[in-house]
């Protein structure tokens, strides 16, 4: 359970900064992610 928590703590750490370093050991090179934007009216 200690290494769940150890990850999600990392994955947000990457989140939050958007250091790739900090991402790459967890998330894969193949994955996309998505962010909202702003309405481009």
């Amino acid at each position: 359970m200690n290494t769940n928590r150890q990850l999600i703590e990392q994955f947000l750490q990457f989140i939050n900064t958007g250091d790739a370093a900090i991402g790459k050991p967890i998330i894969s090179d193949d994955v996309i992610f998505y962010a909202p934007c702003t309405s481009l009216k």
